[in-house]
């Protein structure tokens, strides 16, 4: 019996390979300096998603809103931060007919490294909301 791999998937998966084989400078620098160190600190924070209710917040108080010096401080601590995002950040708006889909500004992923988020999963139900292109747009800016 042969198994395949289902095609849906296949854009996800791309993206765990792509995106960890990509490491931003501040990850390196990260890396680097954890090199000294006997551990290195992860830590995960989950679904980041900036569309719906938190797109109207970001429009009405600006995305730094959405970071409180706790969460930064926190952040600061581990030489990692790893968050799913899960929404595609494009500007190519082609959705895909399914009963939610999401997309953020891109833009905004600077605002995320700037907060000390260094590494994004995109392997979620909702990369390509946008299609393809939406998917390598996202790729793209957060390189």
């Amino acid at each position: 019996m042969k198994n395949h791999f289902p095609t849906y998937c296949l854009p996800a998966v791309i993206a765990i390979f792509v995106f960890a084989a990509t490491i931003s400078a501040s990850a390196k620098a990260a890396a680097d300096s954890s090199l000294n160190k006997d551990t290195i600190e992860v830590l995960f924070t989950g679904d980041i998603l900036l569309d719906r209710g938190v797109r109207k917040r970001i429009e009405h108080t600006g995305i730094e809103r959405l970071f409180s010096k706790g969460i930064d401080s926190l952040f600061r601590q581990a030489d990692y931060v790893v968050g799913n995002l899960e929404c595609p950040a494009t500007k190519t708006v082609q959705p895909n007919f399914k009963k939610y889909v999401f997309r953020a500004e891109p833009e905004w992923l600077s605002v995320l490294r700037e907060h000390h988020i260094t590494h994004l999963n995109l392997a979620n139900n909702h990369s390509i909301d946008q299609g393809r292109q939406g998917l390598i747009d996202t790729w793209q800016h957060i390189r």
